[in-house]
Order: structure tokens, then sequence, then C-alpha cells
């Protein structure tokens, strides 16, 4: 107390973490002695909490490869009374690491890395207000690689709306059948163009013909695949002879237990085969193919992974064709078995990377 014999004397309220009760008692005394006592409660409650202020990083891009990409932090907002004093941007996850132009600017720049299939980047921006307090958002960058002289082919969809044929891609009938039959096409799947067929034929196929991309020998093949229900098939093709012949190698899975595995069509394979990677529904699964030429054999490596895992270090499947039918080149594309609807997307051929 300010003055404790004070007839209104002072004192500064406490910090409490929670509402708190002092007691306090008068005693008064009289000319002729007596004594007489009261006494008053103070409540004193914990200060209102600061208002926090709004990251927000920006809607998720897609770039390819050198571009250019802005990050956006102009959304973000102050509590009322308040103003924003910093911005802090950090790349808090996929590979390789950018720089960015200025970190603690609004709307900082970097160049999307070069990238051999498509790669997310994501990106946290911590904003903090002038009454100390912070919030943070995330932003996602996926970079694909760049159509050009490294890059032999992308199919990513983007450009088609739902229902839509994409160009290049010729669909073929039930149980490996040559007969074209139109089964296959581009749907929104959470917001994206992905590549779909709900056809519950056995063994049905799109091709993407391109006769440059027929003659490439070594290369490595990337994308991701989905399905929607447990037991159903999917896989993607590659060296096949369509529409000459019914033959290529297939990455494929089907039934309930079944893991991603090569399976040759018209030819044969030596060697480990199977990823043991068993897909989940309504998820995706990454995966790279690695195709390569020797002179004497063909040799295939592979692995498989959920899109939320990062890229496994060494190949799950490697395996060879040694055998006369051996297929060297030939065109890509998507198979599917039975009911469900299966999805692809962000097909990529480059070069075989080392």
């Amino acid at each position: 107390l300010s003055d404790e014999n004070a007839v209104s004397p002072q004192f500064t309220a406490p910090s409490v973490s929670s509402t708190t009760q002092l007691v306090f008692e008068l005693t008064v005394t009289a000319s002729n002695g007596e004594t007489a006592i009261d006494e008053v409660i103070i409540t004193v409650e914990p200060p209102a909490p600061l208002e926090p202020p709004v990251s927000n990083a920006g809607a998720d891009q897609a770039v390819e490869s050198g571009a250019t990409v802005t990050l956006d932090g102009t959304n973000s907002s102050a509590p009322s009374g308040e103003t924003l004093n910093q911005y802090q941007w950090v790349q808090t996850g996929g590979s390789p690491t950018v720089v960015l132009s200025d970190e603690n600017a609004v709307s900082p720049q970097f160049t999307a890395p070069s990238v051999s299939s498509t790669t997310q980047l994501v990106f946290e921006l911590t904003v903090t207000a002038s009454n100390g307090e912070t919030a943070i958002d995330e932003v996602v960058v996926t970079v694909q690689p760049s159509v050009g002289s490294s890059t032999t082919t992308t199919q990513s969809f983007d450009a088609y709306g739902d229902n839509e044929s994409p160009v290049g891609w010729l669909d073929t009938a039930a149980r490996n059948s040559m007969t074209e039959e139109d089964l296959f096409q581009v749907v929104l799947l959470d917001g994206e163009a992905v590549f779909n067929t709900s056809s519950g034929g056995a063994n049905i196929h799109s091709h993407y013909i391109d006769e440059d991309l027929n003659t490439i020998t070594n290369y490595d093949f990337t994308g991701r695949m989905r399905i929607d229900t447990a037991g159903t098939g999917v896989g993607v093709t590659f060296n096949s002879q369509y529409p000459n012949s019914d033959r290529y190698y297939r990455l494929r899975r089907y039934g309930s237990s079944g893991a991603f595995h090569l399976s040759p069509h018209g030819t044969s394979l030596s060697g480990d085969t199977n990823s043991g990677v068993i897909p989940q529904a309504n998820a995706w699964y990454q995966f790279r193919i690695q195709v390569v030429d020797t002179g004497t054999q063909t040799e295939i490596r592979a692995k498989v992974w959920a899109e939320t895992d990062a890229e496994p270090s060494s190949w799950q499947i490697d395996a060879y064709d040694g055998s006369t039918n051996r297929l060297v080149s030939g065109a890509i594309g998507v198979w599917s078995y039975l009911s469900g609807n299966k999805y692809w997307d962000d097909l990529v051929v480059i070069p075989a990377q080392n």
C-alpha cells in the first residue's frame, strides 16, 4: 500500500493468471479509544489475451523449372489497432533448398530449381504484430520439370476440363484388346485435373502415342497413381508396342493386399520385381521407373512411395529382361483392372538420371 495509515491508500494490482481476490481490512479508532473494523474485497482479473495477427502465405502454386516464383504474404493482417512489424519466410519442406530474394519481404521471389520429376517445396510465413503476437501459415509450390531439351514429355492434364479427353491418348478395350474404346478421361479431383477411369473392365489401357517418345531407350518415367477401392487394379505401362502388338512392361498392383510390382506382358523379367508397397485407398502414390538398354538386356529399376513420404533413397525393384523378346523402347500408358476409380497425374519422361 502507498500508506497503510492513509484514508485512501493506493496499490498496483498484481499480475495474475486467473481471477484472484484480495481482501483488505480497515480498522478505525475514535478519539474516545473505541475501534471498528470493516473489510473490502478487490477482485483482480488476468489481462485480456492479446489478439494475434493473421498470417496468409498465399495460394499454392504450380510452376515449371526455371520460372520466377513470387511468394505472396500481402493478405496477412494485424489485429485492430496494431501493425505488422515483421515478415519471416523459411523453406520447411522439399529439396533442393532455394534462395529467397529477401526472407523478410512481404513477397520475396526465387527461381524454381531444375527438377527431374514433380517436386513440392513448402514455405512457412511467420508474421509478428506490434503487440508481440505471432501467426504462421504455409504454402506449397509444386515444381514440374521444364518442357524442353531435357524433358521428353510431361502429361499433367492441367489444361483440360472435366470429362475431356486429353490429346495424344488412345484407349483400348477390355481383356488386352487392340480395339479402341473411349474409357479414360480427365476429371477434377480435389480441385485438380487428373486422368481417370471408372470402368470395371479387366485389363483396359490408355496409350500415349508419340513417335519421338517411342524411340527413347534410356529414360526415367515418373508420376503418381491413386485408387478409391482397396482391391482394384492400377498401373502404368512402358516400352509398350501398341498399336503394333500387345507387348509391354508394366508397374501395377491389384487385389486387397497386392503390392506394386513389375509385370511384363509378352516378354519376361528376372530379378527383384516386387516393391513391397501396398497402397491405401484415396491416397496418392508416386513412382519412379528407370529403363536402360545395355545392348544385351533391358534393365528396369523402380520405386513407389506415398506422396506424403520422402522418396526412398534406393530402388525397391531391380530387374532385367535378357530374353530374345525383350523390349528396347516404346510408348508409355496407364493400365486399369476391374471396378473402382483409378487416377494418374504428373506423368513425366526424361533422359535417365544417375
